[in-house]
Order: structure tokens, then C-alpha cells, then sequence
């Protein structure tokens, strides 16, 4: 069986509602990667931990945490699959703009973009989502803070909590 997971409520909202629209049988749940084993009681073929999940974490007791407990989550001979920034190739410091595009669904056009306002380790990252339908504009915000660890660190934590062929 398939089981997603996520600390937030409204992002498992979407993909259970996908779900339903095909049929799909996939338990979804409410869950903080810190508890994970303890949550989900049991071991995965595939864990996959991605979209920079764990930078969310705010330090390297915090990362190692969920880290355990994604090995715990993956069965022996399985794979843990994790995706994070690469923030050593990144420029760091100051405000910094990052474009997302523009996207144009159902009539209305939608432009994307963050703004990275650094404090090192950290930078707080604000996504603006610009609704333009034509007779009207709006825009939702949304903040959250990053932990910009170096994916050189990532693997070693990764390897203290046992993974192998990091």
C-alpha cells in the first residue's frame, strides 16, 4: 500500500482529494518527520522525503532526528529518497528575488515568485502568488523558514543515522 504523510494538514488536503478523483487507495496522514516510525508503526519499500521537506527543520539535532527515523521507516535492502537545495552552489546573504513564472489556468494568470531574506544558517523565504483574472487582482502570501544546510552536512547526518550509499 501507499501512505503519504505531511506535518501540515492543508498539504495532504490535494493530493487525497487527487486520490479520490482516481480511485487510488493511498492512506494519508497528519505526521511530523521527527515521529515518523512511531507514526506510520511500520517499514517502507520507498521512503521519499522531498521539495527541500527537511531544511524546514531548523537544526542539526532536528535533521538527525528525522533522519532516524526515515531509516527506521525504510526496510532493509529499500531506498530513502531525499531532495534538498543544493545551498552550497547558492548565493547567500542579503534579499534575494527568485521569479517562479507565470502560469495561466481556467482564464486567469497566476505569477509566482519568493523573496530569500538571509540571516545565515537561516533565510525566511515569503512566496507571493499574484491572481490577475482580468477585472480583478489579488495576491496570497505565504512564510515559512529554511535551514540552508549544506548537502555535504545532509549526507553526513544521513550517514549517522545509518543510511548506507548516501
Amino acid at each position: 500500500p501507499v501512505t503519504g504523510s505531511d506535518v501540515a494538514p492543508a498539504a495532504i488536503e490535494r493530493p487525497r482529494a487527487e486520490a479520490g478523483k482516481r480511485g487510488l487507495n493511498i492512506a494519508f496522514s497528519v505526521a511530523d518527520l521527527r515521529a515518523a516510525h512511531e507514526h506510520h508503526g511500520r517499514e517502507f519499500d520507498v521512503v521519499l522525503s522531498l521539495h527541500n521537506a527537511l531544511p524546514h527543520l531548523l537544526s542539526d539535532d532536528d535533521i538527525a532526528a528525522a533522519l532516524r527515523e526515515l531509516y527506521r521507516c525504510t526496510r532493509p535492502g529499500g531506498l530513502c529518497m531525499i531532495s534538498a537545495r543544493d545551498y552550497a552552489a547558492l548565493p547567500r546573504g542579503g534579499v534575494q528575488l527568485h521569479p517562479y513564472g507565470v502560469r495561466s489556468v481556467g482564464g486567469e494568470r497566476y505569477v509566482l515568485f519568493q523573496v530569500w531574506d538571509w540571516r545565515e544558517p537561516f533565510y525566511d523565504l515569503t512566496l507571493y502568488i499574484v491572481r490577475d483574472s482580468g477585472s480583478a487582482c489579488g495576491t496570497a502570501v505565504a512564510r515559512t523558514t529554511h535551514y540552508a544546510i549544506p548537502l555535504a552536512q545532509l549526507t553526513r547526518l544521513m550517514e549517522r543515522a545509518g543510511f548506507a550509499k548516501v
